[in-house]
């Protein structure tokens, strides 16, 4: 099992309403993404930060391995500044809501004292800029223990724990 990082900004209330990620396989000038491809990567029982617009507001669970899939029609609906092609990348996940959104912001100066160029944030400690990316251990351990210590919610606490225990 993997852990990834996903940056869902303006798409996150549609996604976190219908339980899944979706990502179009082309960009809008027709060519691959490696934030969307690497949704081909995501199997069942993977685990998901949710950040959206500064915080990691939840952590998602794989139902299944991803799939090609339309883009849902909630997506083709939102009023938001995205045009993609119809045909994507789709992964039904749990989602399990933080009841405290950590700010990426509060753990910026930690990540660029430990920067990898394999995780989901750059040099600077800011997340990259693409839909989703992979989550080095080191990193995923650290994000993962700060948000313990301060959920209260016994289910999230155990996805978390669940988490951190791929991380040893």
């Amino acid at each position: 099992m993997a852990i990834f990082f996903v940056n869902q900004g303006a798409t996150y209330k549609e996604e976190r309403m219908g339980s899944y990620l979706w990502a179009p396989k082309l960009d809008k000038s027709g060519h691959k993404n490696c934030g969307y491809e690497l949704m081909k990567e995501i199997h069942k029982g993977d685990f998901i930060l949710n950040n959206a617009d500064g915080k990691i507001v939840a952590i998602s669970i794989a139902n299944e391995d991803c799939k090609s899939k339309d883009q849902p029609k909630e997506l083709k609906e939102a009023q938001t500044i995205y045009e993609w092609d119809n045909e994507g990348w789709f992964v039904p996940v749990q989602y399990y809501d933080f009841p405290h959104p950590l700010k990426t912001s509060d753990f910026q100066d930690w990540l660029k004292d430990n920067p990898d160029k394999d995780s989901a944030f750059d040099k600077n400690g800011h997340p990259k800029l693409q839909y989703l990316c992979n989550l080095t251990s080191e990193h995923a351990k650290h994000i993962l223990e700060v948000s313990l210590k301060l959920e209260d919610d016994p289910q999230v606490r155990n996805v978390i724990e669940s988490a951190l225990e791929l991380q040893k």
